[in-house]
C-alpha cells in the first residue's frame, strides 16, 4: 500500500480481492500483517492478506486487486428473485425515471454477490447502492431500457 493509505489500513480489517483469473468473483479476506518498514524508493508498505480459499482455486502468482472497506459500510441485501444470472454473470434491473403514470425505465446492471447460505436473500457487495430501487420480479424477461409498471406496493 502507499504510505498515504497507512492510516486507513489496520490488522484484522476486512477486504475484498478480485483476481484477473476469476473475473466474476470476489474473495473475502483480512489484513493479517502490516510490515514495520517502508520501501524507500517506492514509498510502499508491504501488507499480508489472508484469503478464504476453500476450493483451492487461488494459486501463487495470480494478480489480485484489493478493495478496502470501512467497517461501517453495509452492503445491500436483496431477494434472490431480483438477481438475473446470464452466462455466469449476475445482473439486477435498477429502476429509473419514474413518470406520472407510475412507470419507470430499467437499467441492467452487473452486480457482485456474496455467497450466501440463505435460500431467499443475497448480499450485493458491488454494483448496487443502498436506497437504489430495483425490480424484484417481472412477469416477462427484461431487457436494458425496458419500461415497467410499478406495482401497488412499490414506493
Amino acid at each position: 500500500i502507499s504510505e498515504l493509505d497507512l492510516g486507513e489500513v489496520r490488522i484484522g480489517q476486512e477486504v475484498r480481492v478480485s483476481l484477473d483469473a476469476f473475473q466474476n468473483q470476489k474473495f473475502a479476506g483480512r489484513v493479517s500483517r502490516i510490515s514495520p518498514t517502508t520501501n524507500l524508493q517506492s514509498r510502499q508498505i508491504p501488507i499480508e492478506i489472508l484469503l478464504d480459499n476453500p476450493d483451492r482455486k487461488i494459486k501463487a502468482g495470480l494478480l489480485g486487486r484489493v478493495s478496502f472497506f470501512a467497517e461501517r459500510e453495509s452492503n445491500v441485501v436483496v431477494p434472490k428473485t431480483a438477481i438475473v444470472n446470464q452466462a455466469g454473470t449476475n445482473y439486477i434491473f435498477v429502476t429509473t425515471n419514474k413518470n406520472k403514470d407510475n412507470q419507470s425505465n430499467v437499467s441492467k446492471r452487473k452486480v457482485i454477490i456474496k455467497n450466501s447460505s440463505s435460500e431467499e436473500k443475497v448480499e450485493i457487495i458491488a454494483g448496487l447502492l443502498p436506497g437504489e430501487r430495483y425490480v424484484i420480479r417481472s412477469s416477462k424477461p427484461l431487457q436494458d431500457k425496458d419500461v415497467v409498471s410499478l406495482s401497488i406496493i412499490s414506493q
